[in-house]
């Protein structure tokens, strides 16, 4: 099913049972600008119209102050209500709704200031007021808000191990995109790459049939931290595949029988730091459960492939001391 492969370490679990699709209120910005959208959710809606949704996680709170609310966003839930699904601002006001859900205490209105795609997960803002929903959009259209993904590939680097990706972003076929030449408004990426060396694994069998390895996971050889100073659709995504280093499990932009044999697209936004009208806000969230997913055991290989790349690369010092703390 869809919901096959969410990440097993979130704070709970919850079951979906005969949902009703929230009414958004709609933005007047630009929908293909991720940055400049604000959706909010009205309280006191029903919801009993979506279908039957198994094992959906609860997300892990990350920080909360009286202006937001920070967010572990899992994987495979989208910004936007399918006519099926809810999507991630409809499942946080569910939550809420609910008393046995110690996890969201604030019941009050939430607003959304940028996206992540259905497959990224990772660190999602929440403003808790339209004061704060607009400054903080503000603050990601000007560039003021430091925000950094990590993925993982099965590639290895061949064109450069870092650099800059820059271009237009236009739409492709089937809802994907694609770079240009031009820079009119150009999509920009910084990247870097590290190898993951080789993983400790338990219980995979390399010597199995060609109908076998259809089932059977495929291990990362290189990680790519992401520093994106712009916010287009499907950028990180796109850049990855520009350089030849798609991301694990991206059945869109990536090999499809890799996508097949992985529990997930390996995209993960890792880090944050803005300063809101004198509150500093500085979350550091590794992908914690991403060893567990290739059959690991207490392999810290990921962990310290990221660390490496931050402490080589990452440039701002408020997330290199909360990183430093953490570890």
């Amino acid at each position: 099913t869809k919901n096959e492969g969410l990440l097993k370490d979130y704070s709970g679990r919850h079951h979906l049972n005969n949902l009703q699709l929230y009414e958004t209120e709609k933005s007047s910005h630009p929908e293909n600008d991720i940055q400049n959208e604000i959706s909010s959710l009205d309280n006191g809606i029903r919801f009993d119209n979506f279908l039957e949704i198994d094992d959906y996680p609860i997300p892990k709170i990350l920080y909360e102050s009286d202006n937001l609310i920070a967010i572990d966003k899992p994987p495979h839930i989208a910004h936007h209500d399918s006519e099926t699904e809810p999507g991630i601002l409809s499942y946080v006001r569910y939550l809420q709704s609910q008393s046995i859900t110690n996890s969201f205490s604030y019941k009050g209105r939430i607003h959304g200031v940028h996206r992540l795609d259905c497959i990224t997960s990772g660190i999602l803002l929440l403003a808790k007021n339209q004061e704060t929903a607009s400054l903080l959009s503000q603050k990601f259209r000007d560039k003021d808000v430091t925000k950094y993904y990590v993925a993982l590939t099965s590639k290895k680097p061949k064109k450069k191990k870092q650099g800059w990706v820059k271009g237009d972003m236009i739409t492709s076929r089937r809802g994907s995109w694609k770079l240009t030449n031009t820079r009119n408004n150009p999509a920009i990426t910084r990247f870097f790459t590290a190898g993951v060396g080789n993983l400790n694994t338990i219980g995979i069998d390399q010597t199995k049939t060609d109908e076998d390895l259809l089932s059977s996971v495929i291990l990362p050889k290189t990680m790519i931290l992401f520093q994106p100073l712009s916010g287009k659709t499907h950028q990180l995504r796109v850049a990855a595949k520009s350089v030849g280093l798609s991301i694990l499990g991206d059945k869109r932009y990536g090999d499809a029988i890799e996508a097949q044999r992985s529990k997930r697209t390996y995209l993960h936004a890792c880090c944050l730091n803005v300063n809101l009208d004198g509150e500093e806000i500085t979350i550091w969230n590794p992908p914690c459960d991403w060893f567990e997913s290739f059959g690991c055991e207490n392999d810290p290989t990921i962990e310290e492939a990221l660390i490496r790349l931050m402490n080589k690369h990452c440039e701002n010092e408020k997330i290199l001391l909360e990183m430093n703390k953490s570890n």
